[in-house]
């Protein structure tokens, strides 16, 4: 009986499992979500934005509903009357302003690179018509407590000084809030890593669907 030859060749080992990759270039990237953050705040805002334009709007009518009865302060008749249409145009732009802004945070959470420019121009305009509104808020302000002033008696008191400071201070904060969001979105627009994440976006446009 002849005995069969046996292999010399060790056993082979199972294959293994290649390891995931380590380096920060293969590995699959992870989703950033700070679109959907700024996305979902510019939304609030300009719902926001909407209401504060419909809400000037029946500020403006309930003062200029008001008049008849002040015929006897014609100083504060014509005041309001400038004023008031002041704030119509300015209530028309928050209006227009807040649906802007509330179409630019749609298209941020969507990640289409239209939003970046709505994004900023309405920033830039923000600033703009918050610095405008602002300064005709600290004109009413101011020229009510002079009124009040001046119908107390008052307007030689110490207190009649006031009420320039106080529309000062009232025109410097409300400026600066509402400039604090799209200074805020311009700056971040503009870091490299964010300009790398918008290049891989959509380029749909509004018109042309989702």
């Amino acid at each position: 009986m002849t005995e069969e030859p046996q292999s010399s060749s060790p056993p082979q080992a199972p294959p293994q499992r290649a390891a995931p990759p380590t380096s920060p270039g293969i590995a699959e990237r992870r989703p950033v979500v700070w679109p959907t953050v700024i996305g979902i705040i510019l939304i609030i805002v300009g719902a926001g934005g909407a209401l504060s334009g419909l809400w000037g709007f029946i500020g403006a009518w309930v003062m200029t509903a008001l008049l008849p009865a002040m015929a006897e302060m014609e100083e504060m008749q014509e005041a309001i009357a400038y004023l008031g249409a002041w704030q119509h145009l300015l209530s028309a732009i928050t209006l227009a302003l807040g649906v802007f802004c509330g179409l630019a945070g749609v298209g941020m959470v969507r990640r289409r690179r239209w939003s970046i420019g709505a994004t900023k121009a309405w920033s830039i305009l923000k600033i703009v018509i918050g610095i405008a509104v602002a300064g005709v808020a600290a004109m009413v302000q101011a020229e009510a407590m002079r009124n009040d002033l001046n119908a107390s008696g008052g307007a030689g008191s110490p207190f009649a000084g006031m009420a320039s400071a106080m529309a000062v201070v009232t025109f410097v904060l409300s400026a600066a809030w509402s400039a604090a969001l799209p200074v805020f979105l311009l700056l971040w627009l503009k870091r490299s890593a964010v300009k790398l994440e918008i290049a891989g976006w959509s380029p749909i446009s509004p018109s042309e669907g989702r």
